[in-house]
């Protein structure tokens, strides 16, 4: 018998490129997303343009849904992974940001389940592991065929193996 995975509920988000998402950086008009990775009681609250309209049914949702949960978000500035979170709570509208009156955001998570990468850490190019080169600001890799390959390395980049799991159990 072949299990069969879990779909997985992922969207990549594109931002500006930052040297650091976590409120450090002045904002700039139009950089909504200075805040993502900022520590507030242990949740990470992340902003989405409000021109990207979220539609929670490719997430799992249901048409009356106002959040799904247990989505993994991946923040992209250019072409490369700058972050991400796993097991967000993901809200259709824009909720109202704890830190900033001036910031919305529309997906939180658990300080555990997020990371923001440090400018030298940013390695993963998505295009070079299939992702199309037309992705407009967000890309919903819902599709279990097409983005099989680039949802594989993605959690395989932000979920390396266990120190067990390389090693062997046992050894």
């Amino acid at each position: 018998m072949t299990m069969q995975k879990a779909p997985v509920r992922m969207l990549m988000i594109r931002v500006n490129s930052l040297s650091k998402y976590d409120g450090s950086v002045s904002p700039y008009d139009g950089q909504f997303e200075v805040r993502n990775f900022a520590d507030h009681n242990g949740q990470y609250y992340g902003a989405i343009p409000k021109k990207h309209r979220i539609d929670l049914t490719r997430l799992g949702g249901g048409r009356a849904d106002k959040c799904v949960n247990g989505v993994t978000i991946i923040w992209i500035a250019t072409e490369m992974i700058v972050g991400w979170y796993r097991n967000a709570i993901l809200y259709a509208d824009v909720q109202a940001h704890p830190l900033d009156s001036q910031i919305d955001y529309r997906a939180v998570c658990s300080v555990k389940e997020g990371r923001e990468l440090r400018p030298r850490e940013r390695r993963f190019n998505i295009y070079a592991h299939g992702a199309p080169q037309n992705t407009s600001g967000r890309w919903y890799l819902d599709d279990p065929i097409r983005d099989r390959s680039l949802i594989d390395s993605i959690l395989h980049y932000i979920e390396p193996p266990r120190r067990e799991d390389r090693i062997g159990a046992g050894r």
